[in-house]
């Protein structure tokens, strides 16, 4: 069972995370740590600032969770995705040398 001093620590360290990286404008600050984008720029600056990470992909929606935080980031696929009936064609988050500089720092984390 988790109280509210575990919350606490998981915020610190949240936001020491945050505070490691680079500063993205993100216009408002969220009201929780799983946060949805509708707008496709600030969303990937966010991945890239944030990776490493992981990808996880629904019907309708894109998440990115970076390691080393409990933190969510979320978009509709249709902002970042082109519909090809009934799949999608989505353009990559990451350039490869960013997705393989992802892979390696994840590998060396686990």
């Amino acid at each position: 069972m988790s109280t509210t001093h575990d919350w606490a620590r998981d915020l610190q360290r949240t936001a020491e995370f945050l505070l490691s990286r680079e500063a993205i404008e993100i216009g408002v600050i969220p009201e929780t740590r799983g946060w949805f984008w509708s707008e496709k720029q600030p969303f990937i600056a966010l991945v890239r600032a944030t990776m490493p990470g992981r990808k996880e992909t629904s019907n309708d929606y894109i998440s990115f969770i970076p390691a080393g935080a409990n933190l969510q980031f979320t978009i509709n696929r249709s902002v970042v995705c082109r519909r090809l009936n009934p799949e999608y064609e989505c353009e990559p988050l990451l350039s490869p040398e960013e997705d393989a500089e992802m892979e390696a720092k994840t590998e060396a984390t686990t």
